[in-house]
């Protein structure tokens, strides 16, 4: 019997143990370089790989992806122990099922960002919502979202100025409407798609637009004359389709190293069309997402069409170490294909 057992392990005919390793070593190495790009998102090669077609477009749903990758490494483990009992096939489907673990239980890798700390007391907490209304914002949405988040500051990627002021009109809210101007777009802007607006309450007193980050589909920067509060930055970004997939890697390095490099407080919010494991949202190092204040797991707030665990989080608010979030919600508002995401924000 052990004998038998041994020879099962390792085939004792050389051309089938070559043919045997030629198989399953090149398997093993790329389950591992798989783990490597999910643990450690800010590498050089997983970089590479967040940010080419096909792969950042997996890579977007790691939990989706994870999943896949656990019922395949299950199922090869049950036909490994059928019909193949050698310690390269069985390592093959660990090291895989290792794989989906990692990108189910750490789908944004391992985190790099700075946290801010609890305050004592914060001076003051913003209600801050973003929402891609994909064009259909309608006075019915709008008034949702008001009545359900209170907000003093709203990011409306693709909402027009025109529709932004129809919908606080007609809802009776006490705020102003900012625009994007010409400098906010890159020159590949074609106004094919509806440009970013920010609405912004009377709460906070007199604001007035500055310099921001351009983005393909938009960037509103606006600073308030009251001492403490954070310059809102609103932002829409390419998204990753083929023939744009180099402005939307410019856009998420303008966005992150204007972030990186302000030297007050700052907030930015909006569609980054990623994850934080794409592109220069994984090198942040002063910013952080709300939702990694608020939770180990992030909400997903694109496509509202599919479940929600299967939902991959491209819209962010991301916040400066002088701020915290102390919660994080999604919605579902209207026609739109994203959830409006929104955080309370605790200015410190």
């Amino acid at each position: 019997m052990g004998s038998y057992h041994y020879r099962a392990l390792c085939p004792s005919n050389p051309k089938a143990l070559l043919g045997h390793k030629a198989v399953h070593i090149p398997i093993i190495a790329l389950a591992c370089a798989c783990l490597f790009v999910d643990l450690f998102p800010s590498n050089w090669i997983a970089q590479k790989v967040s940010t080419t077609f096909f792969f950042a477009q997996i890579l977007a749903f790691p939990s989706l992806l994870g999943m896949v990758l656990l019922l395949c490494g299950i199922a090869s483990f049950i036909v490994c122990k059928v019909k193949s009992r050698s310690a390269l096939a069985l390592t093959s489907c660990a090291v895989w099922s290792l794989t989906a673990l990692a990108f189910l239980i750490l789908p944004n890798g391992l985190s790099t960002s700075s946290r801010a700390t609890s305050p004592e007391q914060a001076q003051r907490v913003l209600s801050v919502v973003t929402f891609n209304a994909a064009a259909t914002l309608t006075p019915t949405g709008f008034r949702e979202l008001i009545s359900t988040y209170n907000p003093d500051v709203i990011v409306l990627p693709e909402t027009s100025a025109d529709d932004a002021n129809r919908a606080i009109k007609a809802a009776s809210y006490k705020g102003s409407v900012y625009s994007t101007p010409n400098a906010g777009f890159t020159s590949t802007y074609n106004g094919s798609i509806a440009p970013t607006s920010v609405v912004v309450s009377e709460r906070l007193g007199p604001a007035k637009p500055t310099t921001g980050p351009a983005t393909s589909f938009g960037t509103v920067a606006i600073e308030f004359e009251r001492a403490g509060l954070p310059t809102i930055i609103g932002i829409h970004t390419a998204p990753p389709l083929p023939g744009l997939m180099k402005s939307w890697k410019e856009d998420l390095e303008r966005v992150v190293e204007f972030g990186e490099s302000y030297t007050k407080p700052i907030l930015i919010a909006g569609d980054f069309n990623a994850t934080l494991r794409h592109g220069a949202l994984a090198f942040r190092s002063r910013l952080t997402d709300a939702q990694e204040s608020c939770s180990s797991w992030q909400l997903g707030t694109w496509s509202s069409r599919l479940p929600e665990f299967l939902r991959t989080p491209i819209d962010h608010i991301l916040m400066s170490p002088d701020l915290q979030a102390s919660s994080c919600d999604t919605k579902r508002i209207g026609q739109s294909d994203h959830l409006a995401l929104h955080a309370e924000i605790a200015v410190l």
